[in-house]
């Protein structure tokens, strides 16, 4: 979108309201502000656009481009029908020194070979690789239809010259020079935001960009130009910042020696964390558990601390509350809580799932009991929709391959998927028979000795918001010997109703899944892939994968 500011409009909040494009997407809306009912769009924004998710909405999104399209046009200073163009949209600078750029360049004449950002007289950064993304809007503004990506990410993390709280509301020059030595340049102010809003921003910006043809594929490709690593390493920069400020609450009894740790992550909803506490209080075996909550939304702290008194009146299950200042993602939430259980065993688990039978918490203690170690220290079980039928009885590997035209032919890219055994089928189905090893199982319920994840240096914390890191964590321990197992305890999962949807969670789905690939993609052979794989774990001489051994890297 746009910059708000160079609209004449403000951005009161990090949710990237177009005063203008939420106008023209919704002509109740702006009825009601020509007959004085409402001061303005934002005001409806917040009484309920907000709550009613309209910016997600598809007329939003096409309003906002007209939009830009518009801006672009009245900005436009008379130029050679042949000059070279770029425009900056977005220049931020968050406080720790990450500088996040979007906008664009016309460089069909010559491929890009450098970029630089000066402001003050100092060189902040300077970039010689490009991820580039379709711009539609740029097409339609220039009259091209060649297959081009005009579309530009620029991300600097922090450790150069740039400091955020010093270069607040700073002009900026972004010089580019193309490989037959022009050069063209654009001009911004920096505004300075939250450290967590520059990676909000950069996800945004892979989730929306328009596309020809396969989506994932245009994504991987801006990833693969050093993006992806960058975008990475921030997301895990960030989240040991958010943890490391962790408020810790207590409620209900100190278990002493607790057999289990139940590690919660929450986001965006409470909804179930009552109902929980009501199903899994009184169930045969609970007393051997402990209970601990992250909350990734640092908003609804008051609530969840409220809620968790009244829990504790009503049914005494020992629960520990862990506040974060921001959402660090379902790697890092699941890792602090690992740092604060008090047993070695820890279980992973979704905010919906609920007891598909009284003794579920029996039943878990029962396969630690009775099943040999290797075959307990990391497994998952069958979870299920309210009406019975399947949602997960194990993950399984699967493999997408997408053609590229280049000047000498046809190459392909690789790109690794997750999928679940079952989903939807009759939870009796014969042709999903337990026990048995699966490559990968579901964090929604995933049982694992405290011992073994610090052994497998926990959750990757690169993988960012949440996607994936289950899997890895899976397919590292498959590397390293343990073949992650399914066992059936009847569950219920209400799949995705646990957590809120945020906009920069569509472009880390996107790179989690190009990270996921990258990691695996040259360890996982064609017999370990699709439905029927070989389930045996490799030997420790196997080799592995540049990206495999690089472990959390």
């Amino acid at each position: 979108m746009p910059d708000e500011m160079a609209l004449g409009l403000p951005e009161p909040d990090d949710s990237g309201f177009n005063e203008a494009a939420y106008l023209r997407a919704f002509p109740d809306v702006a009825d009601a502000v020509a007959r004085g009912d409402l001061e303005s769009a934002y005001q409806h924004f917040n009484l309920a656009g907000r709550a009613e998710d309209r910016l997600s909405r598809a007329e939003y999104r096409q309003a906002a481009i007209l939009e830009r399209i518009a801006l672009a046009s009245a900005l436009a200073v008379p130029r050679p029908p042949d000059a070279l163009q770029t425009v900056i949209d977005h220049a931020f600078v968050a406080d720790d020194g990450a500088l996040l750029l979007t906008g664009w360049c016309d460089d069909r004449r010559a491929a890009l070979a450098e970029a630089s950002l000066q402001a003050g007289g100092t060189t902040l950064a300077r970039w010689t690789v490009f991820p580039r993304l379709r711009r539609s809007d740029v097409e339609e503004a220039l009259g091209s239809d060649e297959a081009h990506e005009y579309g530009l990410v620029l991300f600097a993390p922090p450790g150069g010259r740039a400091d955020g709280r010093l270069l607040r509301a700073a002009p900026c020059t972004l010089t580019l020079r193309l490989e037959n030595g022009e050069t063209m340049s654009a001009e911004a102010t920096l505004s300075l935001v939250r450290n967590a809003k520059v990676l909000d921003r950069a996800l945004i910006a892979l989730a929306e960009a328009p596309h020809r043809g396969n989506p994932t594929l245009a994504v991987f490709a801006a990833l693969d130009a050093g993006l992806g690593d960058a975008l990475s390493l921030y997301a895990r920069s960030l989240a040991g910042q958010t943890t490391a400020g962790a408020l810790r609450r207590r409620f209900g009894p100190v278990h002493p020696r607790p057999r289990v740790s139940v590690i919660v992550p929450l986001y965006g909803k409470l909804e179930y964390f009552f109902l929980q506490s009501a199903l899994f209080s009184g169930a045969p075996g609970i007393d051997a558990y402990e209970f601990i909550y992250v909350l990734n939304s640092p908003e609804l702290a008051d609530t969840l601390l409220a809620e968790a008194r009244s829990a504790e009146r009503l049914y005494g299950l020992s629960q520990t509350i862990l506040l974060l200042a921001g959402n660090a993602g379902f790697a890092a939430a699941c890792n602090l809580g690992a740092r604060h259980a008090g047993s070695e065993r820890l279980l992973m688990l979704n905010p919906d799932v609920l007891p598909g039978a009284q003794d579920w918490a029996a039943r878990h203690l029962h396969i630690l009991d009775t099943v040999p170690e290797a075959q307990s220290r990391l497994f998952g079980t069958t979870l299920s929709y309210a009406d019975g039928a399947l949602m997960h009885a194990g993950m399984y590997i699967e493999e997408d391959t997408a053609l590229i035209a280049g000047n000498r032919g046809f190459s392909e890219r690789r790109m690794l998927r997750v999928e679940h055994y079952g989903k939807g089928a009759p939870h009796a189905d014969p042709a999903l028979p337990m026990p048995r090893p699966v490559p990968p199982v579901t964090g929604a319920f995933l049982s694992i000795a405290q011992s073994w994840l610090e052994r497998l240096e926990g959750f990757d914390e690169g993988y960012a918001m949440g996607h994936y890191e289950d899997a890895d964590l899976c397919l590292r321990s498959l590397r390293d010997g343990i073949a992650p197992m399914l066992h059936d305890i009847p569950l219920l999962h209400l799949e995705g109703k646990g957590a809120r949807r945020a906009r920069p969670q569509e472009g880390a789905a996107m790179l989690n899944r190009w990270r996921f690939t990258r990691r695996w993609e040259s360890w996982l052979s064609e017999a370990m892939l699709g439905q029927a794989p070989r389930h045996a774990a490799p030997t420790r001489k196997q080799p592995a994968s540049r990206g495999a051994r690089a472990g959390r890297g």
